[in-house]
């Protein structure tokens, strides 16, 4: 095995189903909400990482429950990934491509080159699924994305990550505001197919 924490005789991943409850509702296609992806998504993904002998923790046991950005990054203690699962939003319906946004802080080595090599590795597993151009972003603990003074985005949980040491990634699987998408995204069987393509390239991660 390799990418895994000293003692661990099995990989761990924490999942963190983005969002809860009824979130994020498309503008486009009105059955599509976000909360609802991420919640399917989580569970077909859990279970196909547990057919390669990979230990998984979700951050939520219940859809409906709101828990604290950081809290979710920090419920990956002891796990070797945090993986928190999306689809974004654009104030253009046309914008459609899948994103891996990871933390790179300054001085923080072999945690943060994990967490750029995965995020480049789980985009292009996804935007192939998917047949969506994908890019990774990275993103810094003092980022402040929307300008209110305040660490209160939803980079958060990549924060909480970074404090107990775990590398980890945002995945947007696509934009839920371009039609398409929207409706590739809201059948069972596209899921499917995500969870065991992501599974398959996490599980190689672990080698």
């Amino acid at each position: 095995m390799k990418n895994v924490k000293t003692g661990h005789k099995q990989p761990i991943v924490c999942l963190d189903a983005g969002h809860y409850g009824k979130y994020n509702r498309s503008p486009v296609v009105p059955d599509y909400y976000e909360s609802d992806m991420n919640w399917k998504l989580q569970n077909l993904l859990k279970a196909e990482l547990e057919k390669y002998g990979i230990q998984v923790k979700t951050t939520r046991a219940d859809k409906a429950k709101d828990l604290a950005l950081e809290a979710r990054g920090k419920a990956s203690k002891d796990a070797d990934l945090f993986i928190s699962l999306h689809s974004n939003a654009a104030s253009a319906e046309s914008t459609k491509y899948v994103v891996a946004m990871y933390q790179v802080d300054d001085n923080c080595g072999e945690m943060d080159e994990q967490s750029k090599a995965f995020a480049a590795k789980i985009a292009k597993t996804v935007g192939e699924v998917m047949c969506l151009p994908y890019q990774t972003w990275n993103t810094k603990s003092s980022s402040d994305r929307d300008g209110n003074g305040y660490k209160d985005d939803y980079y958060g949980v990549l924060r909480g990550a970074h404090t107990v040491h775990t590398p980890g990634v945002i995945i947007e699987h696509g934009f839920h505001t371009n039609t398409a998408t929207a409706k590739w995204l809201l059948v069972e069987a596209n899921l499917k197919k995500l969870a065991e393509a992501e599974a398959k390239t996490i599980a190689e991660w672990f080698d």
